[in-house]
């Protein structure tokens, strides 16, 4: 995951992106499948990004986020909790999402029976400063 945090008037913004062939279940066939034009489509659309605005600087709360997946963006709601720890900001969330929204959708049997359409999002990112902004790599 690659991504920059920037900060002013006490609020955060942040931005990641993840390589979409990097998708990893620990079953190799399951993970060609997954980066297929069935699922991910990889080939095509290359990356998963995340994009949140008017992050509060410190403490929990609810923030929409920008998910694009297979060059579809929706908001999702996400919880989020910012600390600070040993001079670096931890932000950690979570939401669900509806694969069906980003057009990832498998052949019809098993769409209905295998896989279910709600998928969890977990994020937990760690940003060091690097001059005027924080940048995160993990």
């Amino acid at each position: 995951m690659t991504g920059e945090i920037a900060i002013g008037d006490g609020r955060l913004s942040a931005y990641g992106e993840v390589e979409a062939a990097g998708v990893n279940t620990g079953i190799g066939r399951r993970d060609d499948h997954l980066r297929s034009p069935d699922f991910l489509a990889v080939d095509e659309h290359p990356v998963i990004a995340l994009r949140v605005d008017e992050v509060p600087f410190e403490g929990e709360g609810t923030v929409t986020a920008a998910v694009t997946i297979r060059g579809a963006t929706r908001r999702v709601p996400l919880q989020l909790t910012v600390e600070h720890d040993a001079g670096a900001l931890r932000g950690r969330a979570r939401g669900r999402l509806n694969r069906r929204d980003f057009a990832v959708v498998p052949p019809a049997f098993v769409d209905r029976f295998v896989i279910k359409p709600d998928v969890e999002m977990e994020l937990d990112v760690v940003a060091r400063p690097l001059g005027e902004r924080l940048r995160g790599r993990s």
